[in-house]
C-alpha cells in the first residue's frame, strides 16, 4: 500500500469533517429572517423516536455535527494508523468515500463532492 496516498486520502476525509462543522456553525450565527421562520417551523415539527419527542431542527443540526465529526474522526484514526496500515482498510475508506460520493452528487454542492473525489481518487491510487 502507497501510505502517501492513504494519508492525502485521510486528510481529504479530515477536510469534508472540518468544513462541514465550520459551515454549520457559521449557519447558526447567521440567522436570517427566512431561516428564523424555517427552524420555526422545523421545531414545531414533533417526531416520536423511540419513546423520546424530538423537533425535526435539532434532528437535523443533531445529524450535521455528527457527520462532521464521523468523517473527521475518520480521517484522523487513519493518520494514526502510521505506517501499520492493513489493505482491507484501504479497500474499506475506497469504498466508503465512493459510496459518500455518490450520495454527494445527488445531494450536496460542490465542495464535498470536490473533496470526496479526492479522497477516493487517493485511496484508490493507494491500493
Amino acid at each position: 500500500m502507497n501510505l502517501a496516498w492513504f494519508r492525502m486520502g485521510a486528510w481529504a476525509l479530515v477536510i469534508v469533517g472540518v468544513g462541514h462543522l465550520g459551515i454549520v456553525f457559521l449557519a447558526s450565527l447567521r440567522r436570517p429572517r427566512a431561516s428564523q421562520e424555517r427552524d420555526a417551523y422545523l421545531r414545531a415539527q414533533v417526531v416520536p423516536v423511540l419513546g423520546r419527542n424530538c423537533n425535526l431542527r435539532d434532528m437535523y443540526a443533531g445529524f450535521s455535527v455528527v457527520m462532521g465529526l464521523l468523517f473527521m474522526t475518520l480521517g484522523a484514526a487513519d493518520l494514526l494508523l502510521g505506517v501499520m496500515v492493513p489493505p482491507s482498510l484501504g479497500w474499506l475508506n475506497l469504498g466508503v468515500s465512493v459510496v459518500l460520493l455518490g450520495i454527494s452528487i445527488r445531494a450536496f454542492p460542490p465542495p464535498p463532492i470536490v473533496v470526496l473525489s479526492v479522497a477516493s481518487v487517493c485511496f484508490g491510487l493507494a491500493l
